[in-house]
């Protein structure tokens, strides 16, 4: 897990945290699995861990590898600011699916 806290919080590009080479071996492995699209998911865990991650790094992975979709979560506890986040998101950065997490507890 902290491994996946330094790549975010590193500001580096997709090829410079993944590495163009990796990249280029999993898309052929996808590939030669018959796998057409994958996801690149994205969740808003500000209000649980303090962490925010911008849809900008996955806008720019998904545009760069096109296979992947973006996904993203959405905190609804944040109501307009999710709402505007989303629709950013869809015009600027490439996301096209969203979940909004829903719990009775």
């Amino acid at each position: 897990m902290s491994n996946y806290a330094k790549l975010y919080a590193s500001g580096l590009s997709v090829a410079d945290s993944l590495g163009e080479s990796y990249m280029d071996q999993f898309i052929a492995d996808l590939d030669a699995a018959g796998i057409d699209y994958a996801i690149c998911k994205l969740e808003d865990t500000e209000s649980v861990d303090g962490r925010k991650v911008s849809p900008d790094f996955v806008g720019e992975f998904t545009r760069r590898y096109p296979k992947f979709i973006g996904f993203m979560g959405i905190n609804p506890l944040k109501g307009m600011t999710a709402v505007r986040e989303m629709e950013r998101s869809v015009r600027e950065c490439n996301i096209t699916l969203y979940w909004c997490p829903l719990s009775s507890t």
